[in-house]
């Protein structure tokens, strides 16, 4: 495979960071990450999608502690697939991770349409898929690899990503309940 300029590579964990603190500290630190926003919302968000009443409230239920934690952790996987790709020359995880972060940014532009207003997160979703998607084209390019592995390893990626969230937002989850039922340690 031939390896993509190296600071190309680099450029998915910067994209990924940005659109995660976005996600979780809202426009630049104002008004709180999602978790906050669904909070504050929850009234308009279920009247306006009555069926997203519960994923909205689960959502505002995770910590911003949790969402951070949920944030490094990812990104932690991020990293550790794009040094693999730089050391390795092989760029198979490092795409299947870029193919599940750019189906998150598009996903978002669905969310802001069903939601219909502006949430933590859309800013840098709008800047981030545009680039996102042209850089990872050019490494699909270099990367010598069929078409065939190429969508197999995104669907893998895809998979791997959303099962991944589904455990840290289980874990949040347990989390806020021992909290609510005061069976969790408070820092106060």
């Amino acid at each position: 495979m031939l390896l993509p300029a190296g600071w190309l590579l680099w450029l998915f964990p910067c994209c990924f960071l940005l659109h995660e603190a976005e996600e979780c500290f809202g426009l630049l630190g104002r008004g709180g990450g999602l978790p906050e926003w669904a909070l504050r919302n929850r009234r308009m968000l279920t009247a306006r999608h009555p069926r997203l009443g519960a994923l909205f409230a689960r959502l505002g239920r995770i910590s911003r502690g949790w969402f951070a934690a949920i944030a490094l952790e990812e990104s932690l996987l991020v990293v550790a697939a794009t040094l693999y790709a730089a050391l390795s020359c092989d760029l198979r995880p490092w795409l299947a991770l870029f193919a599940a972060f750019l189906l998150h940014l598009l996903l978002h532009g669905l969310q802001a349409l069903v939601v219909g207003c502006m949430f933590p997160g859309m800013v840098s979703a709008v800047v981030a898929l545009p680039a996102g998607a042209l850089i990872w084209g050019v490494a699909v390019a270099r990367s010598g690899l069929s078409v065939g592995e190429v969508f197999c390893w995104s669907i893998g990626g895809a998979l791997f990503a959303g099962f991944n969230l589904a455990v840290m937002h289980r874990l949040a989850e347990h989390a806020a309940a021992d909290r609510r039922a005061g069976r969790g340690k408070s820092c106060r």
